[in-house]
């Protein structure tokens, strides 16, 4: 027997071995049901962690706005732009910024106190990673939105009027 023809039928004695041992059968099994359970798991995980941090985010921003609405600082028609600059995460076109105050009524020479409202959103979809919260939960990327609501009363009496 030739050299070359030895080394080749060796060759394709291993190979056969090779695919009838059954050793490591489990390690392609766990493989699988790791790419179909645990990736979509951990996707999760990290959208849900990112919505977490986007709302706290949105709820400190809304929560700083107001402060600074009831004190004077920020008017209701500046307190928009101010907190998109305040907001950390995302494009500033991303999220819907309202802010308004109750009506200042006029008792015995001064304003009653008032309050203030700050409401900030932004849809899932732009702020998930993978988009898997909105797959999983089967929500419609379009209107789904994650937001934070903050009601602060005004300090003072608001002034004479």
């Amino acid at each position: 027997m030739r050299k070359g023809n030895r080394k080749q039928s060796e060759f394709l004695n291993r190979l056969g071995r090779f695919f009838r041992c059954e050793r490591g059968s489990l390690t392609v099994e766990f493989v699988i049901w790791m790419m179909v359970v645990f990736v979509p798991l951990l996707a999760l995980t990290a959208d849900v962690s990112k919505l977490f941090l986007a709302k706290a985010d949105m709820w400190n921003v809304a929560r700083d706005t107001a402060r600074r609405m009831s004190t004077g600082e920020v008017t209701v028609a500046t307190a928009p732009a101010y907190a998109q600059n305040e907001l950390l995460y995302y494009d500033p076109s991303d999220y819907v910024i309202k802010a308004k105050e109750d009506a200042k009524v006029c008792n015995s020479g001064k304003y009653n106190p008032y309050n203030d409202y700050v409401y900030i959103s932004a849809p899932i979809a732009k702020v998930s990673i993978f988009g898997t919260l909105v797959w999983m939960a089967g929500l419609d990327p379009d209107t789904a939105t994650v937001g934070a609501y903050v009601t602060m009363r005004s300090e003072g009496s608001g002034g004479s009027c």
